[in-house]
């Protein structure tokens, strides 16, 4: 069974992930023809902010 710092380590690796995923998301909508929905955007951005949210807490954590 993985320890918890471990586990901590795997989210905030899954959370680098989302994060990155939903910037390039919406910087290829904004280069795009505008086909994509505002609330797409908008949900995105909202994920993103969370995980960097999440992550910061996650840091300040282990000071």
């Amino acid at each position: 069974m993985p320890s918890e710092e471990r586990l901590q380590s795997i989210q905030r690796w899954l959370m680098v992930i989302a994060l990155l995923l939903s910037i390039q998301t919406v910087y290829s909508v904004m280069n795009s023809d505008g086909h994509y929905s505002n609330q797409l955007v908008l949900f995105l951005a909202g994920v993103g902010l969370v995980a960097i949210v999440s992550l910061i807490v996650s840091f300040t954590d282990r000071l």
